[in-house]
Protein backbone atom coordinates (compact mmCIF):
# COMPACT_ATOMS: atom_id res chain seq x y z
CA UNK A 1 0.00 0.00 0.00
CA UNK A 2 1.48 3.59 -0.81
CA UNK A 3 0.83 5.04 2.40
CA UNK A 4 2.47 2.34 4.63
CA UNK A 5 5.80 2.55 3.21
CA UNK A 6 7.45 5.21 5.61
CA UNK A 7 10.17 6.42 2.78
CA UNK A 8 7.25 7.32 0.19
CA UNK A 9 5.41 9.42 3.52
CA UNK A 10 8.86 11.18 3.72
CA UNK A 11 9.46 11.36 0.06
CA UNK A 12 5.94 13.01 -0.06
CA UNK A 13 6.51 15.34 2.79
CA UNK A 14 9.56 16.43 1.22
CA UNK A 15 7.75 17.16 -1.89
CA UNK A 16 5.06 18.83 -0.40
CA UNK A 17 7.22 21.76 1.28
CA UNK A 18 9.54 22.09 -1.36
CA UNK A 19 6.16 22.87 -3.26
CA UNK A 20 4.97 25.50 -0.78
CA UNK A 21 8.62 26.79 -0.95
CA UNK A 22 8.27 27.00 -5.06
CA UNK A 23 4.69 28.77 -4.57
CA UNK A 24 6.16 31.24 -1.52
CA UNK A 25 8.48 32.62 -4.32
CA UNK A 26 6.18 32.68 -7.14
CA UNK A 27 3.53 34.70 -5.27
CA UNK A 28 6.44 37.05 -3.91
CA UNK A 29 7.15 37.96 -8.32
CA UNK A 30 3.23 38.07 -8.68
CA UNK A 31 2.83 40.74 -6.20
CA UNK A 32 5.71 42.64 -7.10
CA UNK A 33 4.24 42.39 -10.72
CA UNK A 34 0.38 42.90 -9.57
CA UNK A 35 2.68 46.07 -7.88
CA UNK A 36 3.95 47.60 -10.54
CA UNK A 37 1.12 47.03 -13.62
CA UNK A 38 -1.01 49.21 -10.61
CA UNK A 39 1.44 51.71 -10.83
CA UNK A 40 1.26 51.80 -14.85
CA UNK A 41 -2.20 52.05 -14.65
CA UNK A 42 -3.05 49.08 -16.52
CA UNK A 43 -6.52 48.53 -14.94
CA UNK A 44 -7.70 51.71 -15.67
CA UNK A 45 -5.96 51.65 -19.90
CA UNK A 46 -7.38 48.41 -20.04
CA UNK A 47 -11.29 49.36 -19.03
CA UNK A 48 -11.45 47.62 -15.71
CA UNK A 49 -12.88 50.24 -13.51
CA UNK A 50 -10.32 48.39 -10.09
CA UNK A 51 -7.24 46.76 -10.30
CA UNK A 52 -9.19 43.66 -8.23
CA UNK A 53 -11.35 43.46 -11.17
CA UNK A 54 -8.28 43.42 -14.05
CA UNK A 55 -6.55 40.68 -11.66
CA UNK A 56 -9.28 38.75 -11.64
CA UNK A 57 -10.14 38.84 -14.47
CA UNK A 58 -6.71 38.34 -16.09
CA UNK A 59 -5.77 35.66 -13.71
CA UNK A 60 -8.71 33.81 -13.74
CA UNK A 61 -9.18 33.99 -9.80
CA UNK A 62 -11.75 34.62 -7.83
CA UNK A 63 -12.78 38.82 -6.95
CA UNK A 64 -11.56 37.56 -3.29
CA UNK A 65 -8.36 36.20 -4.53
CA UNK A 66 -8.04 38.81 -6.73
CA UNK A 67 -8.40 41.60 -3.54
CA UNK A 68 -5.86 40.14 -1.47
CA UNK A 69 -3.43 39.91 -4.22
CA UNK A 70 -3.93 43.30 -5.07
CA UNK A 71 -3.70 44.02 -1.11
CA UNK A 72 -0.92 42.01 -1.05
CA UNK A 73 0.88 44.09 -4.08
CA UNK A 74 0.33 47.54 -2.47
CA UNK A 75 1.29 46.50 1.62
CA UNK A 76 4.09 44.01 0.83
CA UNK A 77 6.38 46.61 -0.56
CA UNK A 78 6.54 48.53 2.72
CA UNK A 79 7.78 45.65 4.66
CA UNK A 80 11.00 44.72 2.86
CA UNK A 81 12.02 41.91 5.32
CA UNK A 82 8.74 40.36 5.09
CA UNK A 83 8.69 40.23 1.13
CA UNK A 84 12.04 39.45 1.29
CA UNK A 85 11.05 36.19 3.67
CA UNK A 86 8.37 35.39 1.14
CA UNK A 87 10.39 36.23 -2.10
CA UNK A 88 13.19 33.48 -0.35
CA UNK A 89 10.32 30.95 0.17
CA UNK A 90 10.66 31.24 3.66
CA UNK A 91 6.98 32.20 4.78
CA UNK A 92 3.95 31.81 2.88
CA UNK A 93 1.60 34.80 1.66
CA UNK A 94 -0.88 34.26 4.21
CA UNK A 95 1.41 34.52 6.97
CA UNK A 96 3.43 37.13 5.66
CA UNK A 97 0.01 39.40 5.14
CA UNK A 98 -0.55 38.19 8.96
CA UNK A 99 2.21 39.92 10.34
CA UNK A 100 1.37 42.93 8.53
Amino acid sequence: MLFTDPSLVDEFQTELEDITVAIAKLQARQITVLNQLERAGVASRAGARTMTEWTSIELDVSTGTAKELVEAANRLPRDPWLHDELAGGHMTLERAMARL
